[in-house]
């Protein structure tokens, strides 16, 4: 699965995908989840086409478990 952010596409490593996997997803708003199951809840909203997240791994690496979470649980939830 790969992220795009920034226009720059950011494939999550395989121990992000594992964390994300034990992440719980909540629909916010469109386009906002609220992400919790790990030390601390966190918000990932979709700007565009781009993903960004309150954490830290995401302001330093540009890519989270949070996103790819939320990433899975889009895919899990398609109609």
């Amino acid at each position: 699965m790969t992220i795009k952010n920034e226009s720059v596409e950011i494939e999550p490593s395989e121990g992000m995908v594992k964390k994300a996997k034990s992440l719980t997803v909540e629909s916010l708003t469109p386009g906002s989840w609220f992400v919790s199951g790990g030390s601390e809840p966190h918000i990932v909203n979709k700007l565009g086409d781009d993903y960004e997240c309150d954490c830290l791994a995401f302001k330093f690496k540009g890519m989270c478990s949070h996103i790819t979470a939320v990433k899975l649980f889009l895919a899990n939830n398609k109609m």
